[in-house]
């Protein structure tokens, strides 16, 4: 079993979408415990109003490269456009990343976050809770 650490972005109706996509990886992951979901300012001209960004430590006996996958295809079943190096540039309904994995939790709760807005999850997060009932 290998354990994640995922960010998860909106910016449109967010609110709707993180439940939404919650509701999906539960589906595929075992979701251990999440972050309080933070607002963050957009940055830059290209985005038309704030996200919502949430932290998920899962785990899933997948690899990171069929994860990957299957976080894609969860993506555009909730609204996103398919990959394409233009679509950082768009808002978007959501957004899921892999911000870290590892074969124990302590890793990925460890891990150095480079967005800020990342970062400040993690501080607002008490994610030894889900350490206890791995």
């Amino acid at each position: 079993m290998r354990f994640y650490l995922l960010g998860l972005g909106s910016n449109i109706d967010p609110a709707s979408n993180l439940n939404k996509a919650m509701q999906l990886l539960q589906q595929q992951l075992q979701v251990l415990d999440c972050s309080p979901v933070i607002d963050t300012a957009a940055v830059g001209s290209c985005f038309n109003a704030a996200f919502k960004n949430q932290l998920i430590l899962a785990a899933c006996p997948l690899s990171p490269e069929h994860l990957k996958q299957q976080l894609l295809q969860m993506e555009e079943r909730l609204g996103r456009e398919p990959k394409t190096p233009e679509r950082q540039f768009h808002d978007r309904p959501i957004d899921i990343d892999i911000l870290a994995y590892a074969d124990e939790p302590e890793p990925c709760l460890q891990t150095e976050l480079s967005e800020s807005y990342y970062q400040t999850a993690l501080q607002r997060w008490q994610p030894q809770l889900a350490l206890r009932s791995v």
